[in-house]
C-alpha cells in the first residue's frame, strides 16, 4: 500500500502505536554492544531503511498528521547519539567513510528532513552542531580533508532539505536569511560548502534542490556581505573551492556549482564595495511623500501630519481628499500588511538596503554603458529617464552563470532598458520578457500579480533625476530607485 497507505492504516487502527520509537529502542539496544556482528549491522541497516522509506514516500500532510512530535523527538535523540558515536570512530577519522548500515542512517536523516517537524526540532536541538563536528572530524580533522563522495552527497542533501522544509513549517515560514543564519551559526553551512567540492547527487530532484538552495543563498546579499568575505568560515570555504585547493571535480554539475559559488562571492563583494561610497541626496533624513499630490517636506510637523493607508501601511497622504483621489491607482497594488515581528521587519530593511547597494555597485561599474543605452532608448522613444525601467538579471542560466555578474565578454552584461508604460499599462503589448512570459506562463502570471502594482506606484513617485532598477532573482524580484547623476558619484572628483 506504500507509505501513505501504511500511515492511513495506523490512523484507523488505535492498537498500533510507537512505530518509530519501537525501531529506535531496538537500534539503541544493538548500538550498545561493544562489537557488532554481521547480523547486527544488517538489522541496523533494515531499521534505518524503515525510517528512510516511511519519510521519503509519505506526503507532508499525512506524515505531519499521523506521526506524533514525541516520536520524532525520540528518533532525533537517537540520530544525535549515533552521530556523536560515529564522530569518534577510528575508521571515520582515518578514512572519512562509513559502513553501509551507518550510511543508511544519513540517508534516513536526509529523507526525514523532507518534512518540516523534524527540521524544526533539529534547529531547537544540538543536531546541526553535532553534524558539523562529525563532518570536520573526517580525515584526521585536516581542513583540506573531505569525507567520501557518498557521505558528501548525504550531508549536502541534509542541508538542502533542511532549508527547503523551513518553507513547510507548521506555524510560520522562516525567511531564507534566518535559516541560513542558523545553519551558519552551527557550523554546518561551512561544511556543506566544503562538501560541494565532491558532492554529486544522482537524482534530478536532488540536483534541483541543491541548485535552489544556492540560488536562495545568492538572494540574501546582506547575509553574504557579512559571512562570505575572506576570513569568515563560509567565505574561506568557498574561496578554497574557487581557487582549486579543494580539488573539485569537473563534471557538468560541478561546473554549474562553481558558477553559482562564484556568483555568491561576487554578490557579497558588490554589497561590501557599495558601502565604501557615501551617497548624497536632496533629503538627508528618511522622508515620506504624499502619493497623490507629491508634496514632500523634511519638516517634522509635515511628516507627522501625513496619514497612512490603514490596509497596506506603506502609502502616505496629506489628507483624506488626497487618499480618495489616489485610490483608483493605489487599490491595484494595495495588499494587507502581513503580521511581522520587529526582528523580521529589521531583517527586511537590511535586505532592502543590500538590494539598493547591489544596484548601486552595478551602476558604478557600468555607469557609462548604462547612460549610453539610456540616452539611446530615450531618444528613440521621446521619453524621460524617469519613464524607463532598468532590469538587472541575477537569475543563473543553464550553466549557473549570472548575467549581471559577468566581468568578461560583453561591455554591458546582464541589463535591459525599456519604457515602463509598455510594462504596466493596459495589456502590456510592449512588455519585455522580464518574467519569462513565453517560457514560463505560470511564473509570469504570479509575477505580474505580485510585482506590477508596486512598480506602477514607484514609477508615479520617481523624481526626474532618478531611474527605477528591477533586480531579478530566481527566488523573486526587488525594485529600487537610484539617482544616476547626483547619488552615485557625489564622492568622485569632477573628472
Amino acid at each position: 500500500q506504500g507509505a501513505n497507505g501504511f500511515l492511513r492504516r495506523i490512523k484507523n487502527d488505535t492498537t498500533i502505536t510507537g512505530i518509530i520509537s519501537h525501531q529506535v529502542k531496538s537500534m539503541k539496544k544493538t548500538m550498545r554492544k561493544k562489537r557488532l556482528a554481521v547480523n547486527d549491522k544488517q538489522r541496523l541497516y533494515v531499521q534505518n531503511m524503515f525510517c528512510y522509506f516511511l519519510a521519503g514516500n509519505s506526503s507532508h500532510e499525512l506524515f505531519r498528521e499521523i506521526i506524533p512530535e514525541s516520536e520524532i523527538k525520540i528518533w532525533l535523540d537517537y540520530a544525535i547519539e549515533a552521530i556523536k558515536g560515529l564522530s569518534t570512530s577510528r575508521v571515520w577519522i582515518q578514512t572519512g567513510d562509513l559502513e553501509i548500515h551507518s550510511g543508511m542512517l544519513l540517508m534516513s536523516i536526509e529523507h526525514m528532513f523532507r518534512h518540516a517537524v523534524p527540521v524544526v526540532l533539529a534547529f531547537e536541538s544540538e543536531f546541526f552542531t553535532v553534524l558539523s563536528s562529525f563532518v570536520s572530524a573526517a580525515g584526521n580533522g585536516h581542513r583540506s580533508s573531505l569525507p567520501s563522495k557518498r557521505v558528501c552527497d548525504g550531508i549536502a542533501m541534509i542541508v538542502c532539505y533542511a532549508f527547503t522544509s523551513t518553507r513547510l513549517r507548521y506555524d510560520n515560514e522562516w525567511s531564507a536569511e534566518k535559516t541560513f543564519k542558523r545553519l551558519e551559526a552551527s557550523g554546518i553551512l561551512k561544511e556543506f560548502l566544503r562538501c560541494l567540492a565532491v558532492a554529486e547527487p544522482a537524482e534530478t530532484s536532488e540536483q534541483e534542490a541543491l541548485l535552489r538552495t544556492l540560488d536562495a543563498l545568492q538572494s540574501c546579499p546582506s547575509f553574504l556581505s557579512k559571512k562570505f568575505c575572506k576570513g569568515e568560515p563560509c567565505g574561506d570555504a568557498i574561496l578554497a573551492i574557487l581557487s582549486g585547493s579543494n580539488g573539485i571535480s569537473q563534471t557538468q554539475l560541478h561546473r554549474i556549482i562553481i558558477n553559482r559559488l562564484d556568483s555568491i562571492v561576487k554578490v557579497a563583494e558588490s554589497v561590501e564595495n557599495a558601502t565604501k561610497y557615501k551617497y548624497k541626496s536632496d533629503c538627508t533624513k528618511s522622508t515620506m511623500t504624499c502619493r497623490s499630490c507629491g508634496k514632500c517636506s523634511e519638516s517634522e510637523a509635515f511628516q507627522k501630519s501625513l496619514m497612512k493607508c490603514a490596509r497596506c501601511k506603506t502609502a502616505y497622504y496629506c489628507n483624506k481628499d488626497c487618499q480618495r483621489a489616489h485610490w483608483k491607482i493605489h487599490k491595484k497594488a494595495c495588499e494587507p500588511m502581513p503580521k511581522v515581528t520587529s526582528k523580521d521587519s529589521k531583517a527586511y530593511m537590511r535586505e532592502q538596503k543590500s538590494i539598493q547597494a547591489m544596484a548601486q555597485s552595478f551602476a558604478q561599474s557600468y555607469y557609462v554603458d548604462i547612460m549610453a543605452r539610456l540616452i539611446e532608448v530615450c531618444d528613440k522613444t521621446g521619453l524621460e529617464k524617469s519613464d524607463m525601467l532598468i532590469e538587472l538579471d541575477y537569475k543563473p542560466n543553464s550553466e549557473g552563470i549570472v548575467p549581471a555578474l559577468l566581468q568578461e565578454g560583453e561591455l554591458c552584461p546582464g541589463f535591459k532598458i525599456a519604457p515602463i508604460r509598455g510594462y504596466i499599462e493596459g495589456d502590456r503589448p510592449e512588455e519585455p520578457d522580464w518574467f519569462e512570459k513565453e517560457t514560463n506562463p505560470e511564473f509570469y502570471r504570479e509575477a505580474i500579480k505580485r510585482y506590477v502594482g508596486g512598480i506602477r506606484e514607484l514609477h508615479l513617485n520617481v523624481d526626474t533625476d532618478r531611474v527605477l532598477f528591477l533586480l531579478n532573482f530566481n527566488t523573486g524580484t526587488s525594485t529600487c530607485k537610484l539617482g544616476l547623476y547626483v547619488a552615485l558619484f557625489s564622492d568622485i572628483s569632477s573628472e
